[in-house]
């Protein structure tokens, strides 16, 4: 992967995410963007909307993937079916984007944890 922006990132979840409603589509920089602001706050880490580095594209785009879900299911999506990332969802069934919208949060967290967690440091007394 190369440096990325949050334009990339949309594009990574237009590419794993067939139907979206244009009431989502529309809004995708501005989902990318507040899921790297709530990547900030809660690693504490700087990440900013351009020059991405790899360790933190694959937390967005996952982070992004469940708030893609959910704007989706709140949609009332009424296609035949969607794909979500790796999940491939028939129509009528809203439980399976909720799903999938829980294990793309718990992914893009759990990697979010990884990082902060490998970035803590003590100041050392005395």
């Amino acid at each position: 992967m190369s440096l990325y922006n949050l334009g990339s990132i949309a594009n990574d979840v237009f590419d794993l995410t067939d139907n979206i409603p244009d009431s989502v589509s529309g809004a995708m920089i501005q989902i990318v963007d507040r899921r790297r602001i709530s990547a900030e706050q809660h690693t504490g880490l700087v990440i900013g909307s351009v020059d991405i580095i790899e360790r933190y594209q694959g937390p967005l785009i996952d982070l992004t993937l469940s708030r893609v879900s959910r704007a989706i299911s709140d949609s009332g999506f009424d296609g035949e079916s969607i794909k979500i990332g790796e999940f491939t969802i028939k129509k009528g069934n809203k439980s399976s984007i909720e799903t999938a919208a829980t294990f793309y949060k718990t992914e893009g967290m759990e990697a979010l944890d990884d990082l902060k967690g490998r970035f803590n440091y003590n100041k050392a007394n005395g």
